[in-house]
């Protein structure tokens, strides 16, 4: 499937697949599953409303959509460059 890409992105995909699947595993018995879900929704609800929060308290108008943007460039900035380290340390 990863075929078409470069070597090195199909690496880093494979790699992030392996570590969700094990990240998965580790939760043990599928009927944690719904709890779990359910309260990651819920965490994720509240970081977007302190964002939403956070930049109205500078007197930024913000729409559903900003604040969601907002959160989503947080987590690619922070999480990215994090596992790319990650996957640097592992593949040497």
């Amino acid at each position: 499937m990863l075929t078409p890409f470069s070597k090195r992105l199909a690496g880093v995909v494979e790699y992030h697949l392996r570590q969700a699947r094990v990240g998965l595993g580790a939760i043990g018995t599928p009927r944690l599953l719904v709890p779990i879900f359910v309260l990651s929704v819920l965490q994720w609800l509240v970081i977007l409303g302190c964002v939403a929060f956070s930049l109205r308290a500078v007197d930024v108008s913000v729409t559903l959509a900003g604040a969601v943007s907002v959160l989503l460039l947080n987590v690619i900035g922070l999480t990215l460059p994090a596992a790319r380290v990650a996957y640097d340390r592992r593949s040497k």
